[in-house]
């Protein structure tokens, strides 16, 4: 279990207390402190009292260890594909390789190690050698999603590497498996990786398996009634239309591309899809 001496804090305050009118006759205001600053557990006894005065239960500032770790990466992944690579990174480098317990979370660890090496540093040899770990030493299961993001971004470093051989090789692979493992629960992380996929293959000018890996993407978003990369599934359905020649398709989806950014506050590539239509006017 770990201590939310944040939440502490706050509780502390909603009920006006100060650091040694808490501590009164339970233990000194440094102590008070360091749960505060440090998450101290200054031992059970102690933090029982002190949530007996605040009318609070002990669960209210305990939680799950392994909880926070994973709201922690829920928070990466988000920020990695709102591309906010700083914010990620200060994310990523306050966790300690001590707490990754499990394989799941060394996984996780390394696969988001090695696309902040692929997006943000373009250290596309570094971001191989995290992606190679996730794939060879801490395997899950072969259906995990993991496995199937960290397989399309092998594919999209070896690109930039400019080994096409190389990149439509895991491209591939990562195709097989989303056919295979279409059950995968995580609807976002499934959305995700088809346009991430979709992305691959559009480096590759491959129209054709772009637009059905869109589209498979749009009718998940469907399923599921949700926004999510809504706006980046029109775009890449609007680009294709228009490499096919298809200019006024390829402007309603773009247009719709446009309008979901707005909703969804992506103000960058809102705007980016409205100049685009600017320039084709």
């Amino acid at each position: 279990m770990k201590l939310r001496g944040d939440q502490l804090k706050t509780f502390r305050k909603n009920k006006g207390l100060s650091q040694k009118q808490l501590a009164q006759g339970i233990c000194t205001q440094a102590t008070i402190s360091l749960i505060e600053k440090n998450n101290k557990v200054p031992g059970m006894t102690i933090l029982a009292q002190l949530c007996a005065r605040l009318g609070i239960s002990l669960a209210q500032i305990l939680v799950d260890e392994n909880q926070v770790l994973t709201d922690v990466f829920t928070t990466i992944d988000r920020l990695i594909l709102q591309k906010q690579y700083d914010a990620a990174t200060d994310q990523l480098n306050n966790i300690g390789i001590k707490q990754l317990q499990s394989r799941y979370d060394k996984q996780r660890y390394y696969y988001f190690l090695g696309m902040l090496q692929l997006e943000q540093n373009k250290d596309y040899d570094e971001a191989l050698f995290n992606f190679e770990l996730v794939l060879q030493q801490f395997p899950v299961a072969d259906d995990d999603i993991y496995q199937i993001m960290t397989t399309i971004a092998v594919g999209t470093a070896w690109f930039y590497k400019d080994d096409s051989n190389q990149a439509k090789k895991f491209a591939n692979q990562a195709s097989e498996l989303l056919q295979v493992n279409v059950s995968i629960n995580d609807a976002r992380q499934l959305i995700a990786s088809y346009v991430s996929l979709a992305q691959l293959y559009q480096l590759f000018d491959d129209t054709g398996t772009t637009l059905e890996l869109v589209n498979h993407a749009l009718e998940l978003c469907r399923h599921n009634e949700t926004l999510f990369l809504l706006d980046e599934v029109y775009l890449k359905l609007a680009n294709c239309y228009f490499a096919m020649g298809q200019v006024e398709t390829a402007k309603a989806n773009w247009q719709i591309a446009a309008s979901v950014a707005t909703i969804n506050e992506h103000t960058d590539l809102a705007e980016q899809i409205k100049q685009q239509l600017l320039k084709l006017n």
